[in-house]
């Protein structure tokens, strides 16, 4: 090949990654990121721990079309700890198409407040500098008009709804450990959980490992965000003993019964007081020498210098 058909070939590879979707699926350490993302695309395998950011995809088959719709999916590992590598996920080419899932361990309650609120503000921060910084000047609105159609124009708290910009799902894990909690807690776990959802215009499902119904459950619901594949059998379901299931603009703050945000959270933190879990990073298996590649680390250490530069480019454009 002659470097013109090289060239065409990249043109037409960047266009094709700019049309693909785009999951980042954040939240609590080890609280089961990897098994919903395995169960998405359908890989078997034993889920390993995520060192910091992680990249896989999944894909399917377009209808009566013969190309394949190619979903990217990135993992943050580390809870909150890894929260400025957001930047890698999450760029001004593929905002439009990106989605976020939420994931919060409900068996740890003194972690949920600080593991949400940490990942929408640092995720928050990054788009809004990806707004401030783009050329497109009409992204914004697209972006609002975009989350106003998910909840829905007619939605009866508009006023005082904020929704986030991008789509996100807060995945509640580890249900079948929820199921044995104090009902008192369960209730008030459930009313911050929906009262912050319902704030942002986000959706809220709970899942388990333990079950197939909620899994096939947690498969759909990211299908739909990254396919736009259709949702009819989510259904709505409030009931704090029973799995909780809220589409997209299907709450309201009369239906949650909940004061204010601030007022909810004051009580939540009075009965799970928030602390954060320490992370002990593990060794990057890329520098164990009992891999040693020599093909593969030269290609490793030029790509680690290329992010370097990448890294620094921000930097020398302030200089």
């Amino acid at each position: 090949k002659n470097v013109w058909e090289i060239a065409i070939e990249l043109a037409e590879s960047q266009t094709n990654y700019n049309k693909d979707s785009t999951l980042v699926v954040v939240g609590s350490k080890q609280g089961g990121k990897t098994s919903l993302i395995y169960r998405f695309i359908d890989k078997t395998d034993a889920p390993k721990p995520t060192v910091a950011l992680e990249y896989t995809y999944g894909r399917k088959h377009k209808e009566n079309d013969s190309s394949k719709q190619v979903c990217n999916v990135w993992e943050l590992g580390g809870g909150v700890m890894f929260t400025n590598l957001i930047e890698f996920a999450i760029s001004i080419q593929s905002l439009e198409r990106t989605s976020l899932v939420i994931v919060i361990d409900l068996s740890a309650p003194e972690e949920l407040i600080i593991t949400i609120e940490t990942l929408l503000n640092s995720i928050r921060d990054h788009i809004s500098k990806i707004l401030s910084d783009s050329y497109d000047k009409n992204l914004n609105d697209r972006l609002k008009e975009k989350s106003m159609n998910r909840i829905g124009k007619q939605n009866e708290d508009i006023q005082q709804i904020i929704p986030f910009l991008i789509p996100i799902v807060i995945m509640g894990t580890k249900y079948d450990i929820f199921q044995n909690l104090d009902p008192e807690k369960q209730k008030l776990i459930v009313r911050y959980l929906r009262l912050i959802s319902h704030t942002m215009g986000a959706q809220l499902i709970f899942v388990s490992t333990k079950s197939e119904a909620l899994m096939v459950k947690s498969r759909t619901v990211l299908n739909a965000l990254a396919f736009k594949t259709p949702i009819d059998s989510l259904g709505f379901q409030s009931d704090y003993r029973k799995p909780i299931a809220i589409p997209f603009g299907s709450d309201s703050f009369k239906k949650i019964g909940a004061e204010s945000i601030d007022a909810i959270k004051r009580t939540y933190i009075a009965i799970f007081p928030q602390m954060v879990t320490q992370v002990v990073i593990p060794d990057d298996p890329a520098k164990d020498i009992n891999f040693k590649e020599r093909d593969i680390d030269l290609i490793r250490a030029q790509r680690d210098s290329e992010l370097e530069d990448y890294k620094r480019q921000p930097q020398l454009k302030q200089q």
